[in-house]
């Protein structure tokens, strides 16, 4: 429909063949058919991912870790988009940074003197590589913030409306208040939850706690056992059981 030329071309041309469909001479069909040397291109490729490149990996590391939460897969993303490496081998020598990192007590310092630690969370994700990594200093809320932004960015997605919304929400508040019910976030890594325990006691209505994963929800269950009206969900089962419920509503 926008141009008979690219019809044409798309129904004849081979494997690894290109023309150029805007040239004037489209429509007398003697425009050049360029024909990719592929045996030759995929030997450059393997010679160019086979070079000694300077990867900093430490240095990617942090990078992409300074910015949030992130699992192995997402910083090998950031590094095999900015140098002609493997994946395979810049996974290898990412686990060795990490494990260099969260092995070492005294922590890792930036270029402005920051000592910042390495820690690890399972995120009950199969194929995330081992869960998230993430940054601990003086500010031990970057998990909590990277998790209550995904549940945000899901309930967005199906177009939940908020009763107050998420950059309003106060202090005193549930971390996501809604019509009908209010979710409250919680990474595990606090040992006394009994700010929770208040707070849910203070709510009217159903509470969901949304947590990384199994090991962290069987606790937070035990902890909540009192309250007939709270669920404890990990992440991963909250998108599931969102997405099924939205599902419901409008194929009902």
């Amino acid at each position: 429909m926008i141009n008979d030329f690219l019809a044409w071309a798309v129904a004849n041309l081979k494997p690894y063949q290109f023309i150029d469909v805007r040239n004037a001479y489209s429509e007398r069909l003697d425009v050049p058919i360029f024909t990719l040397d592929y045996a030759g291109f995929s030997a450059y490729m393997d010679a160019v991912v086979g070079m000694n490149w300077d990867v900093r990996y430490e240095d990617e590391v942090m990078a992409v870790l300074k910015n949030g939460p992130a699992s192995v897969s997402d910083i090998v993303d950031r590094i095999t988009s900015k140098y002609p490496v493997s994946r395979k081998e810049a996974s290898d020598k990412v686990w060795l940074v990490l494990g260099r990192f969260r092995d070492n007590d005294m922590g890792w310092a930036d270029c402005q003197g920051h000592v910042l630690k390495l820690r690890h969370i399972d995120m009950d994700l199969k194929h995330d590589e081992g869960g998230l990594w993430f940054l601990s200093g003086s500010n031990m809320s970057v998990l909590h913030d990277w998790m209550e932004g995904q549940v945000v960015r899901v309930l967005r997605d199906y177009h939940v409306e908020f009763a107050v919304p998420p950059e309003y929400t106060r202090r005193r508040d549930a971390d996501i208040v809604l019509h009908g019910f209010k979710i409250e976030i919680e990474t595990g890594l606090k040992k006394d939850s009994s700010a929770l325990v208040d707070r849910i006691s203070s709510y009217d209505g159903p509470v969901v706690v949304v947590v990384p994963n199994q090991a962290v929800k069987s606790r937070y269950a035990r902890i909540l056992s009192g309250f007939q009206n709270v669920n404890v969900l990990t992440l991963l089962e909250f998108i599931y059981d969102l997405k099924r419920e939205y599902i419901k509503s409008v194929f009902k």
